[in-house]
């Protein structure tokens, strides 16, 4: 997913659920049906169900409960994707601040996809960086492979991220761990919740074929 300095807030009026249009690349939209729905089911899972090609190439972000306090224990979340591009990327995100125009500046995030690939990455001031190979941060964006994360639809695959000293952080994908970062541009900041990008339209198969994913916040302090 590409992300630009360009933004576009959009709010559902569904389930108290608010979600922000972070970045655009571009697509047609020609859906003759649109449906966009966010429900949380009877296993507490947000369920996000569209095929609404206008989200092409953005990323899009679903907020939670605010922190009490900046985090300083662990964020879990379990992802479960149904249906939609199995490279596009969704996970977490977390220690999010808003600009003066409303707008989320700042974050750090986990992303994982069906395929088996993981990103890290973080925004400060509007401007995006991943985590790289080297463990320093990038305005490349790296995938990481990793056998810990059960490939294809309908598996839960759970993203956890530990605190282990101010601006230090360990990585858990199903229980393992992964990798460790560090971060320390971004020192304020409460908002957090899930995100998930929409691939082009041709990999998304609007409007005959819906993209679906689940997120459940297991645990954020």
């Amino acid at each position: 997913m590409k992300y630009s300095n360009f933004y576009v807030k959009k709010t559902f009026a569904v389930m108290a659920a608010v979600l922000f249009l972070l970045s655009f690349t571009g697509c047609k939209d020609d859906s003759p049906e649109i449906i966009d729905d966010i429900t949380v089911d009877e296993d507490n899972y947000t369920v996000i169900y569209t095929n609404n090609s206008s989200y092409c190439g953005y990323t899009i972000r679903i907020d939670t409960d605010d922190l009490t306090s900046f985090l300083n224990n662990y964020i879990e979340t379990e992802t479960v994707k149904v249906s939609g591009s199995s490279s596009a990327y969704y996970g977490l995100y977390f220690n999010g601040s808003l600009d003066a125009s409303d707008y989320l500046s700042n974050f750090i995030a986990v992303y994982v996809n069906t395929e088996g690939s993981y990103m890290v990455v973080k925004c400060i001031d509007g401007t995006y960086y991943g985590l790289n190979v080297s463990g320093t941060w990038s305005t490349t964006r790296t995938e990481f492979a990793s056998s810990e994360l059960l490939q294809g639809y309908n598996q839960s695959n759970v993203i956890k991220v530990v605190v282990t000293a101010a601006g230090e952080y360990d990585l858990y994908l199903n229980d393992a761990y992964v990798k460790s970062f560090t971060e320390t541009g971004i020192t304020t900041g409460l908002k957090k919740g899930f995100m998930f990008g929409v691939d082009s339209q041709d990999k998304e198969g609007f409007p005959d074929n819906f993209l679906k994913i689940k997120f459940k916040e297991l645990a954020a302090e």
